[in-house]
């Protein structure tokens, strides 16, 4: 049998390379934040970065504040505490989606006192932690908020955006419930006799008693009740002009 032929000295041509240590190998594979994919031997660092934030950040106690029902997990103590647990291990944690639904006007139903309110929003948001070699988790919160005016957007949006990283960084030290920072809305109380006598009239009256009943009210409720009297009101009116109830003024 002929020998193979050689280069070099003693090399045969059919000598395979020596195989790839398996440590070498990227056995591992993550789409990342910046975009493309990572090829690694080792695991993606994003639950190892996780895990120290985490405990960088510690708890969020929830605080009483001035004018709100509920103790709340303020906002600014939430970002403060994250800053710092994010740069000390060279991860960011930025919004990367947010839904955003707004109730129609005469949709929304007045806030806990009997007010009205003007604005009424949902939102959706997605916060993803990124971790230094590309790799990555969303997580995502949800909040409500309404409003007298024009803030509603502003305090769902603020409300969505905590929940969201206090679920990432498992950090409810109390009942997760909470309401937003300026949030008032809490439990609505329940109407006083003197109401539930007067919305039972109002359900019955004709348009020209309904004046004395609004005069009646100002002296015997509080004003959000005579708010909720006030859309009863309302209500009796449009149902009185589509059934040709009795007019009169």
């Amino acid at each position: 049998m002929p020998r193979p032929k050689v280069v070099g000295l003693d090399t045969p041509v059919d000598t395979q390379p020596e195989p790839t240590p398996p440590a070498t190998l990227n056995r591992y594979q993550w789409p990342c934040w910046w975009g493309g994919a990572a090829l690694s031997p080792t695991p993606p660092l994003v639950h190892e970065k996780l895990l120290a934030v985490r405990k960088s950040i510690g708890g969020l106690m929830a605080e009483s504040a001035p004018g709100v029902q509920f103790k709340v997990r303020k906002a600014t103590v939430l970002l403060d505490k994250m800053r710092t647990a994010l740069d000390a291990h060279s991860c960011h944690a930025p919004v990367v989606r947010q839904t955003v639904n707004t109730l129609a006007p005469n949709t929304i139903p007045p806030d806990a006192k009997g007010r009205q309110m003007r604005s009424f929003t949902v939102t959706e948001t997605v916060v993803r932690f990124c971790a230094p070699d590309g790799s990555y988790i969303d997580f995502t919160g949800s909040g409500g908020g309404g409003d007298g005016d024009d803030k509603a957007a502003g305090k769902a949006s603020t409300y969505s955006y905590k929940d969201a990283c206090i679920k990432a960084f498992t950090m409810p030290d109390a009942n997760i419930d909470d309401s937003d920072d300026e949030s008032e809305v809490g439990v609505v109380p329940p109407p006083s006799a003197a109401l539930q006598a007067l919305l039972a009239t109002v359900a019955a009256a004709e348009k020209a008693e309904l004046k004395a009943i609004v005069a009646e009210a100002k002296g015997v409720l509080q004003t959000h009740e005579q708010q909720t009297l006030g859309a009863a009101i309302r209500d009796r009116l449009a149902a009185l002009s589509l059934g040709g109830g009795k007019g009169g003024e």
